[in-house]
């Protein structure tokens, strides 16, 4: 992929120092007046739920922190790339899932008192190394023309492009310079297992992602009484510190959210900056 716009490389550059320098913030916001105003824009979406509007990034870096700000720039790069590369076919498709991985995310760190935003930041950007694959894919022969989001085989995209989407994700992390903590959601999302010390974001995306991944599990196409069975056997494996009660109350309440989700109407990343 691309290197990030010009735009985030000077957001970013302001906002890894501490403290933040607001007057220079004001000069990149300045300077890049289009993006600077979008990014205003996302930040008083319903996404963040800010107690009061923000008009300006100086505001949004007070309001939201550093790191969030960095972390809505990252995405807002992200949409544009992705706008640039990917065939409106292939985006819709990619977007689709991630919206929904997004809101679930969303969903479940709000069950577990996690930051909201911050999940459904990881969400939106978790399968980044995915890009890369769609416009390579064709090229290829065989059955993984016309990659997308639901080749889920680690295996078959290593066989095909010599690399898995999460392995690519990491190094185009690296080179947009995620914060730490979305580096391992895009590298171990994908894991059927969580080990003890997994971090608490990793475990909410992986199993998002998983639950959003339904036609990968024949169970899951079934009855509503089969998802249901599905999605309690998701919850249990990625987050296995919640007890049996809890984990049939969120099943159920993340099986009735993935009924509507690919016909949400919430303002998502993609929508607010069109």
């Amino acid at each position: 992929m691309d290197p990030p716009p010009e735009a985030l490389v000077a957001l970013n550059e302001v906002l890894r120092r501490i403290p933040v320098d607001l007057r220079e913030l004001g000069c990149v916001a300045r300077s890049f007046a289009m993006p600077a105003s979008q990014l205003v824009k996302l930040c008083n979406s319903s996404i963040f739920a800010l107690d009061h509007p923000v008009h300006n990034l100086e505001q949004a870096a007070i309001s939201l922190g550093a790191d969030a700000l960095r972390s809505l720039g990252q995405a807002w790069g992200f949409v544009h790339c992705v706008g640039s590369l990917l065939a409106p076919s292939q985006a819709r498709e990619f977007w689709q899932h991630n919206l929904a991985v997004a809101l679930i995310s969303e969903r479940i760190a709000t069950w577990r008192c996690y930051r909201a935003p911050d999940a459904y930041l990881a969400g939106f950007l978790h399968d980044i190394g995915r890009v890369p694959l769609m416009i390579a894919s064709q090229e290829q022969q065989g059955p993984l023309r016309n990659y997308s989001w639901r080749a889920e085989s680690i295996h078959a995209e290593t066989l095909a492009f010599g690399i898995d989407h999460c392995e690519l994700g990491i190094r185009i992390a690296r080179r947009w310079d995620f914060p730490e903590s979305f580096l391992r959601v895009v590298r171990d999302h994908h894991r059927s297992e969580v080990e003890g010390d997994e971090p608490e974001l990793v475990r909410i995306v992986s199993a998002a992602e998983a639950l959003c991944s339904q036609p990968c599990s024949a169970a899951a196409e079934g009855s509503a009484c089969s998802r249901l069975d599905h999605h309690r056997s998701v919850l249990s494996r990625r987050l296995p510190d919640l007890g049996p009660q809890e984990i049939s109350t969120l099943a159920e309440a993340l099986t009735m959210e993935l009924l509507f989700a690919p016909r949400s109407e919430r303002p998502g990343l993609r929508k607010s900056i069109s």
